[in-house]
């Protein structure tokens, strides 16, 4: 589920292996309860909805392609451009990838510097700002990040600073814009390299209304706990991801878990520590040494 517009869509993606099973598109009016269904695919079989019986007109369409992304494609249709902006305004980062970080240094740019830096020094990361050097030779540029010590200006290769100075500078530009337009981002591993207190501030951000005034969305995975707690998400914005039979992934919600006694989670529990005691699953199996054999 997401919202474009005046609209709330709903959208289902089934792939086994390289090939689309199905897909489906729905939407239904910002407070009105009627849902219409805009097209659903079965294979290669496809049923469009009246609105779309009315813009699309027959085409074929390789197989292997989203049929959202094939109208996208080819059908200049209000409806359709709607639907699909969700998916376009997306960022996407995943940090288990060596390749999202030796990239960071060619997508950073100089008139991005004093955002930066402001960002960076609101979680207490003292930079200077930052120059950019471009040559032909290097196929690219190189980025030179300056400080100021004991009243003295220094610069330091953007390789050279820590980790987790590096991934903020990355991920500033991305939050930024998505607070400013509204966007989405979405991050594999948003914890990693990163303080706890640091990931606080960054989710809450989100959170707080006087900056995140154009509906901005922040979706990430994460193993830490820190801020699995009632003063940071609502149970309803927290969701679990474990392998169930078969190796198949399974997802559920925090709203949707039930306590013993029958009752939802209460809303003012201590999520974190539920969790650690493994109430809510999706914690892993750690086999004892002696069983190793």
């Amino acid at each position: 589920y997401y919202r474009a517009g005046e609209h709330e869509y709903r959208y289902v993606l089934s792939v086994h292996a390289d090939e689309i099973v199905s897909e489906g598109l729905w939407r239904r009016k910002l407070g009105a309860s009627r849902t219409a269904m805009l097209f659903e695919r079965e294979d290669t079989k496809v049923e469009l909805g009246p609105t779309l019986r009315k813009l699309v007109t027959a085409a074929r369409f390789n197989p292997s392609l989203p049929y959202l992304s094939f109208l996208c494609i080819n059908f200049d249709a209000p409806v359709v451009q709607e639907a699909a902006s969700w998916f376009l305004d997306a960022v996407f980062l995943n940090y288990n990838s060596s390749y999202l970080e030796r990239m960071l240094e060619q997508m950073l740019d100089e008139g991005d510097s004093r955002e930066v830096t402001r960002f960076l020094r609101a979680v207490d990361v003292r930079i200077d700002g930052f120059r950019v050097e471009r040559a032909p030779e290097w196929r690219g540029q190189r980025v030179f990040v300056r400080h100021k010590v004991r009243g003295k200006a220094y610069e330091l290769r953007l390789s050279e600073e820590s980790a987790g100075t590096q991934k903020l500078m990355g991920l500033a530009a991305y939050l930024m814009t998505a607070l400013e337009r509204g966007g989405t981002v979405v991050v594999d591993e948003l914890d990693a390299k990163l303080h706890p207190k640091l990931l606080r501030y960054v989710i809450l951000l989100f959170k707080d209304p006087e900056v995140n005034k154009s509906g901005a969305q922040l979706i990430f995975s994460s193993q830490d706990v820190s801020t699995m707690r009632n003063d940071v998400f609502r149970r309803d914005e927290i969701w679990f991801a474990a392998r169930g039979e078969g190796e198949a992934s399974q997802l559920w919600s925090l709203a949707d878990i039930h306590e013993a006694n029958g009752n939802l989670v209460s809303k003012n529990a201590a999520f974190d520590k539920q969790y650690l005691s493994g109430r809510y699953g999706a914690d892993p199996y750690l086999t004892r040494i002696e069983e190793w054999d």
